[in-house]
């Protein structure tokens, strides 16, 4: 009985990991973004309790304007996996996480990736969507990508990302 439950799981997985494209722009999950106080607290704390494993630090982010200089922005955001796994849970430090006045001090926004950026955009907007940021081209360590901001119907943050070099 162990190895039909056992080969049904691995077909349900299987099947549960891959979907055709329901889009042009090809949409998928890419990361969950976090607010905390100590990144290196939460990465043990996450190791430990749920088998995270770190995948990358950043600690820097270049803004690319096309109009003027670009602007490089320190910053401290690390990046945890589930074994066998691509979905990316990002911790972005910050005092913030530790302001228990705000209603959901901890939840900053979900990144969907997309292949063409330009044909989501359309899409969202059709969709209802809210821009809350503009498109911007940025670079991270490896990672090179073009990405806006919407606020979705209940006001939350979510990001598109067309990923042009490296891996998020």
């Amino acid at each position: 009985m162990y190895k039909i439950v056992g080969l049904f799981g691995f077909f349900l997985i299987l099947a549960c990991s891959y979907s055709e494209p329901q889009t042009p722009s090809n949409p998928r999950f890419n990361h969950s973004m976090l607010f905390v106080t100590d990144s290196e607290v939460s990465r043990a704390f996450y190791e430990e309790a749920f088998g995270m494993q770190f995948y990358k630090h950043l600690d820097e982010m270049v803004i690319f304007n096309e109009e003027s200089e670009n602007d490089t922005v320190a910053i401290n955001i690390t990046l945890m996996r589930m074994p066998g796994y691509k979905f990316n849970y990002e911790f972005a430090q910050s005092p913030v996480a530790g302001d228990s006045t705000l209603q959901s001090p901890h939840y900053q926004h979900v990144g969907i990736e997309v292949d063409d950026i330009d044909t989501s955009i359309e899409i969202a907007l059709n969709a209802g969507a809210e821009l809350a940021i503009p498109k911007r081209h940025l670079k991270a360590g490896d990672i090179e990508a073009k990405t806006v901001f919407f606020y979705g119907p209940d006001g939350e943050l979510i990001e598109l990302m067309e990923i042009l070099e490296g891996d998020f």
